[in-house]
């Protein structure tokens, strides 16, 4: 599977667009610029509701009012009319006080996405072809960076989307307002029970590493 990455300047955070069919795609986390080169999105997926992960879902959602936006509902206080109180608090652990106002924008979640549901249960398209497609992921709630974060498992072609619970030698902030260390362990556990082959797409840097190599 060819999923194209686009990486952010600012913190290097990985926007990923991800094929079904030859025409068709899902975004998830759109903080970097991304182009989809003429390909029709079918849904926005988040892996988590943090400001960086989130950054250019506004201008998305604008020119694609039509496009279905999905998150945990754990995380869902990130989105909609008071995303700003939300998203402040995360600001202020990360040192940029004042930036707040920027997200005061930000669109509603259109549904939730919970533990052990497959894609195709939560974005409904007229295709068939593009139902199976999404058949293959899998949800998995892996609270720990927020309460709210989930990883996809593909679990035919054994591709993992991780968002920011599990990086490249390393695993996501547990010191924000929802992050809990003792559930990113638990997060991490689940991770690691899935084949050694699976391929592992994070939220940030460094992208198609297997999950047997990313000892630390």
């Amino acid at each position: 599977m060819d999923i194209n990455v686009f990486v952010s300047k600012e913190m290097r955070e990985n926007t990923l667009v991800v094929p079904l069919t030859e025409t068709d795609v899902f975004v998830v986390d759109p903080a970097a610029d991304f182009d989809l080169n003429g390909k029709n999105p079918v849904a926005v997926v988040l892996t988590h509701g943090h400001f960086d992960h989130v950054a250019k879902l506004s201008a998305f959602c604008k020119q694609n009012s039509a496009v279905p936006v999905l998150i945990h509902e754990a995380d869902a206080k990130y989105l909609g009319k008071n995303a700003a109180e939300a998203q402040s608090k995360i600001l202020d652990d990360c040192g940029a006080t004042g930036l707040a106002s920027e997200f005061r924008q930000l669109p509603e979640a259109t549904a939730f996405l919970s533990e052990g549901q497959i894609l195709s249960e939560a974005i409904h398209t007229e295709s068939q072809s593009v139902q199976n497609a999404l058949s293959h992921w899998l949800v998995i709630h892996t609270p720990g960076h927020s309460a709210g974060s989930i990883c996809l498992m593909n679990q035919t072609e054994h591709i993992l989307i991780s968002g920011d619970t599990l990086f490249y030698c390393g695993y996501g902030r547990t010191d924000f307002f929802d992050g809990n260390y003792n559930d990113m362990l638990g997060s991490l556990r689940r991770l690691y029970s899935l084949p050694d082959d699976t391929i592992v797409y994070p939220g940030h840097d460094l992208t198609g590493f297997a999950l047997g190599e990313n000892k630390y």
